[in-house]
């Protein structure tokens, strides 16, 4: 809060790593699943997750019918790291998650992103430093075109190289930029910058990156855009930057 212009600052905060949610997590071994999805549905509070959760359900009784899916509400909450829901998700070769209906995401996408799993989410908007790519670091769908959506998963499952490395790049990026500590450095280094350029009592600053104020000024800093696909052939079985 300004006090000689009475104008607050409002930093965006999205959500984040725990570091405990890759306690016991090994990479490398074989999954069970092909495809988990915990969500829980409501159709009147959650109609968005009740739509993906319905889509999944018949396509895997026909396309998906040779895979192995998995889908239900674990009965977990946030008080603690639930077994029974992160080893879902470290068996799955694809998580599928989904925003709330009521507001702009979730823990979910982030404790997904922590098990190695290529994961799915619908398009988010809240700005978030060193943000999240689709098609580098996980894949975005959009929630009214289940078309789209069925063959985005099919398309990955078809390429298991592929998936593994977006899911690599997907949990390497959280854990170097998204974890609890993270936020707070954020918040840090925007509230610093911005003392220092209202000639406050703040020290010289070196030049940050990634802070609220360059967000405020990018108009295309969102976690997501959805773009037409372009399916990446060419990155099969690459490591992506």
């Amino acid at each position: 809060d300004n006090q000689d212009t009475n104008i607050l600052t409002f930093l965006p905060l999205p959500y984040s790593v725990w570091d405990n949610y890759t306690l016991g997590l090994t990479l490398g071994l074989p999954r069970l699943y092909d495809i988990v999805c915990t969500v829980r549905t409501h159709a009147v509070v959650q109609p968005a997750r009740t739509r993906i959760v319905q889509w999944l359900s018949e396509a895997a009784n026909t396309i998906f019918n040779h895979t192995t899916v998995y889908l239900g509400d674990t009965g977990g909450h946030r008080k603690i790291v639930q077994d029974t829901y992160f080893n879902l998700m470290r068996n799955a070769r694809i998580v599928v998650t989904c925003n709330p209906s009521e507001w702009d995401g979730d823990f979910r996408t982030y404790e997904a992103l922590s098990t190695g799993a290529l994961v799915f989410v619908d398009e988010l908007h809240t700005p978030a430093p060193y943000p999240l790519v689709d098609g580098v670091h996980l894949i975005v769908y959009d929630t009214h075109d289940k078309d789209d959506f069925l063959a985005k998963l099919e398309f990955y499952l078809h390429r298991p190289h592929l998936a593994a490395a977006i899911a690599a790049n997907g949990l390497y990026h959280v854990l170097k930029y998204h974890r609890a500590i993270s936020r707070l450095d954020y918040v840090l280094r925007s509230l610093h910058l911005r003392l220092h350029e209202e000639n406050l009592s703040a020290p010289k600053t070196p030049t940050y990156k990634e802070t609220a104020l360059d967000i405020r000024d990018s108009a295309h800093h969102e976690t997501h855009r959805l773009l037409p696909w372009n399916p990446p052939d060419s990155l099969e079985g690459a490591i992506l930057p």
